[in-house]
């Protein structure tokens, strides 16, 4: 069965997309959530993708907490289900350190 947007037609992965913002807002309540990055910008990809046919990919959309001084920590937007998870090596704080993977 599939969903019908408001064009009429099916979505697919063509046309709308989830990703996941772990540890945060929502999430403040829960035992591992609520220190996560909370700054985003979807804007920026969402023209990309309309204007430019260039479809969002996690690398392109960083998410950010900043702590003072300078950057805090920044994780990468996976696209649902999954998930970014640390690659054992590099700076825990930095985007690259982070693969998106299917979570366990």
């Amino acid at each position: 069965m599939g969903q019908t947007g408001f064009s009429g037609g099916r979505h697919s992965s063509t046309q709308a997309g989830d990703v996941s913002v772990p540890g945060n807002d929502h999430c403040a309540a829960t035992p591992n959530g609520g220190n996560g990055p909370d700054m985003v910008d979807l804007v920026t990809p969402m023209f990309e993708w309309i204007e430019k046919g260039a479809k969002p990919s996690s690398r392109k959309i960083v998410a950010t907490r900043s702590v003072e001084p300078g950057m805090g920590m920044q994780r990468p937007l996976c696209k649902y289900p999954q998930y970014p998870r640390y690659n054992g090596t590099g700076n825990p704080n930095a985007e690259t350190s982070f693969t998106c993977e299917a979570a366990e």
